[in-house]
């Protein structure tokens, strides 16, 4: 089988992992595949299965131009061309669609393409950009069930300066999807349900399926004896972490104010894992470290926590929260479908979105975690997250949709 696979990342990022992922499964079962990625941030590949679509000179205007006018996935027209010329020269049974938005083709057109071509197509939705006019993250906004138009989110991701050109790109999607004969949409069970509600696929083939998680090479249980010691952490104490870093939509200030509630309470330890910025203040029982970019490191934090606190309020399957229950890890987070899709009530405490007062609680309340509430956390996560689970189950709708 020929595999075109298309999105933002090739390799990093949580993305990208999923894109090199399922090349790697892909290319062990004897297929041909080809990965098309923007190609900016990421250093380029020495391997001619790998194609970044997108210069810095066509690049760069074409961010600005997105910016000024709301149009964002509208100006790189070369290398759109470059995307339609190597799906004709490849020739796939199937195209893979990942993140289509990020300024680096017309995604518009390239699906309108596929469409008019007869190409069949799963698209994965790793975020809820499918269904939504502009954004990738509706944060409480449910105008994408009727239309969207008068975007909230205007100024944020993808940025328009003066523009709301949110209802023009949510009809642009609504013709392309209409008629499109061999297309299935993929996400976790939060996504699947919202889409299914919104007014862009309603009609269209929707199916659960989650985002895969390679455990193996790095998120699995550590000994965190040395880490402890140099952190300064008494074997008696607990410890939370939470490695939102300072994005809003990630939370962290709500971390930050939760650890003002906690102050005092004995025996208890707060981690804050991404802190960027000089402006924000601490109360003596939080730990504070910038972004950790080793894996191993990483992993040793998720070990070393007796619960993981996500005060994430937009994403739909957040890999931190994965990270922390390879490593046999529970979670602390709020009441949000897509942190609910990780794990269970046994495995994770759910509060209301924004309750500093509950959250605080729950983190109180918490246990130090046992061995054999490591394993138990672990074994789960690999049964539900596994790549080769999830790949297996992509894979058979390929082999449907041909």
């Amino acid at each position: 089988m020929k595999v075109l696979i298309v999105n933002v990342n090739a390799y990093t990022g949580s993305t990208g992992r999923i894109t090199y992922g399922l090349y790697k499964y892909l290319k062990s079962n004897g297929h041909e595949v080809k990965v098309c990625y923007r190609g900016i941030k990421e250093k380029s590949i020495e391997n001619t299965d790998f194609i970044p679509l997108v210069s810095k000179i066509e690049f760069n205007p074409s961010v600005m131009m997105a910016r000024i006018t709301g149009l964002e996935s509208h100006f790189s027209f070369f290398a759109t061309q470059k995307l339609i010329s190597i799906v004709h020269d490849f020739n796939p049974d199937i195209v893979q669609l990942y993140n289509i938005h990020g300024n680096y083709i017309r995604s518009y057109s390239f699906l309108n393409h596929l469409k008019k071509e007869g190409f069949p197509v799963v698209y994965s939705m790793l975020d809820e950009f499918a269904y939504m006019g502009k954004c990738p993250y509706p944060e409480g906004c449910e105008k994408y069930k009727t239309i969207c138009n008068d975007c909230p989110q205007k100024k944020r991701y993808p940025v328009s300066w003066l523009f709301d050109a949110s209802s023009y790109l949510f009809n642009k999607k609504r013709h392309i999807y209409s008629g499109f004969q061999r297309l299935i949409f993929t996400g976790p069970p939060f996504v699947c349900k919202r889409a299914k509600e919104s007014y862009l696929l309603k009609d269209c083939d929707v199916r659960e399926l989650y985002e895969p998680f390679n455990f193996e090479d790095y998120f699995y249980p550590r000994d965190t004896k040395k880490l402890r010691e140099s952190l300064g952490i008494d074997n008696c104490d607990k410890v939370v972490v939470c490695a939102s870093g300072t994005s809003p939509r990630k939370g962290g200030k709500i971390f930050i104010e939760t650890a003002k509630l906690l102050e005092g309470v004995p025996n208890l330890k707060l981690i804050f894992i991404g802190y960027n910025r000089n402006d924000w203040s601490f109360t003596d029982n939080v730990i504070v470290r910038g972004f950790i970019n080793d894996q191993n490191e990483l992993a040793e934090y998720m070990s070393l926590a007796d619960a993981y606190v996500c005060t994430s309020i937009g994403d739909t399957t957040p890999s931190v929260c994965l990270c922390a229950l390879g490593c046999g890890t529970p979670l602390i987070a709020f009441d949000y479908g897509g942190v609910r899709d990780c794990a269970p009530n046994k495995y994770g405490t759910y509060v209301t979105i924004g309750d500093v007062n509950a959250m605080a609680m729950a983190i109180k309340k918490c246990k130090k975690k046992t061995k054999e509430d490591i394993d138990g956390i672990r074994d789960y996560a690999v049964a539900q997250f596994a790549p080769i689970n999830i790949y297996e189950k992509q894979f058979n709708m390929y082999r449907e949709l041909i």
